[in-house]
């Protein structure tokens, strides 16, 4: 009888979400410090994807810019304009570095993650630990502190709360 494929889940895309989620957090801070954090959270998701050869969902890679590597957020850190020629397409402008990102605007213009020709199987995941996915928010959640810059496990904070 021949085995089914398990899916492994990769914990690189698990940081990488992680890192993700951090970046949009410290980006609605306006200090300099928080800047700074953003930044290297870019550099480090993008450098976990080069290493472990893992590819970002492109609307996660659109969202970051390609100089700076800080999160491309519309009227705040970004400027987003529509061209119509010579072919149409969206310009995003970083307000940091002032590099540029080129998208298509076609109608009929679909990306290739979302054309059915690529996917080439489907496996299904099963789930090995008792964690649902709420309890893993939770805990993603309860890691990440806006007044105090905590970034752990989440017995680190609780540990470190309960000693002040």
């Amino acid at each position: 009888m021949a085995s089914k494929k398990q899916f492994q889940v990769n914990p690189a895309y698990h940081r990488m979400n992680y890192l993700y989620q951090l970046m949009n957090v410290f980006s609605k801070k306006k200090d300099v410090s928080s800047g700074k954090i953003v930044s290297n959270c870019g550099k480090l998701l993008v450098g976990i994807g080069k290493k472990t050869q893992s590819r970002m969902e492109p609307a996660i890679k659109r969202t970051l810019c390609k100089g700076c590597n800080k999160l491309l957020i519309p009227g705040e850190t970004a400027i987003v304009r529509v061209r119509k020629k010579p072919s149409p397409c969206v310009v995003w402008t970083c307000r940091e570095c002032r590099s540029l990102r080129r998208f298509n605007h076609r109608p009929n213009h679909t990306l290739w993650a979302n054309k059915p020709e690529a996917v080439v199987s489907v496996m299904r995941q099963t789930q090995t630990e008792n964690a649902t996915k709420n309890e893993v928010e939770k805990k993603l959640i309860s890691t990440v502190t806006i007044e105090n810059v905590n970034v752990g496990k989440p017995n680190d904070i609780e540990s470190s709360e309960a000693k002040q």
